[in-house]
């Protein structure tokens, strides 16, 4: 199964109402949950993407599809290049820009592939990396894209994403990837790469704890997940430096 035609295609193969979401994403009433979630996790990417106001910061947006990320934060003042292998969701993201009246330098381009150099500020990979087949390739652009200091910030579904049954039958209908990530597997392959600094941002999107915590806070940890979040809605945030 080529998944990267097939994500290529993936525009064609929605309902009215699936595209008509993608011209309005994260708002609309195609799903006012999903909005809920995306404009939550967009709120903390602002957050945890340490932002300065005093500087002009460039930003590249991996995966970037119909390209709400790119325009929202373009809105904050931010210079974005948004990247999606689909030249149709590229043109969604051109169209959705050109409305707002937004420069942002959106291109056709397979993820995996890229070649820049130092010259990004910051890298954003948001539900990106699970639709690749080589999430590893990906890693390495990011990092030499950025800048010596640079920030990357990754959020992706955890490793049960790769079998839930919801997230499985998705990726049976449409024929693409819908893999899930343990944030140490991610997290071990980013130093490999070069990233330092790496942390993990819990289920509340506050710095997970490194070292040995006390069994009953780990229990009750555990218990608050399991009980409080389904499998797809508990990300794994990591954010790096170059």
């Amino acid at each position: 199964m080529n998944t990267k035609q097939n994500e290529i295609k993936y525009v064609d193969n929605l309902t009215p109402k699936g595209k008509k979401w993608l011209y309005t994403k994260p708002f609309g009433s195609y799903n006012y949950k999903e909005s809920a979630s995306r404009l939550r996790d967009f709120s903390y990417i602002v957050e945890l993407l340490s932002l300065d106001e005093s500087k002009k910061i460039s930003l590249l947006d991996l995966g970037c599809g119909s390209g709400w990320t790119s325009i929202m934060l373009a809105k904050l003042g931010l210079v974005v290049t948004g990247l999606d292998i689909s030249k149709k969701m590229i043109n969604i993201a051109k169209e959705n820009a050109k409305k707002e009246k937004l420069k942002i330098n959106f291109i056709v381009s397979d993820i995996e592939k890229i070649n820049f150099k130092n010259q990004f500020d910051r890298v954003l990979s948001y539900d990106a990396l699970h639709h690749c087949p080589n999430e590893i390739e990906v890693l390495k652009n990011a990092y030499k894209a950025l800048k010596p200091g640079g920030i990357i910030l990754i959020i992706e579904p955890n490793k049960e994403h790769t079998v839930d049954r919801q997230a499985q039958e998705i990726a049976k209908k449409y024929g693409i990837l819908e893999k899930g990530y343990s944030p140490n597997y991610l997290k071990e392959k980013m130093k490999k790469i070069g990233f330092k600094n790496i942390i993990r941002y819990d289920y509340d999107k506050k710095p997970s704890p490194e070292g040995i915590i006390s069994f009953l806070k780990q229990i009750r940890r555990l218990i608050m997940i399991r009980l409080l979040w389904s499998n797809y809605s508990f990300q794994v945030w990591l954010k790096a430096e170059k």
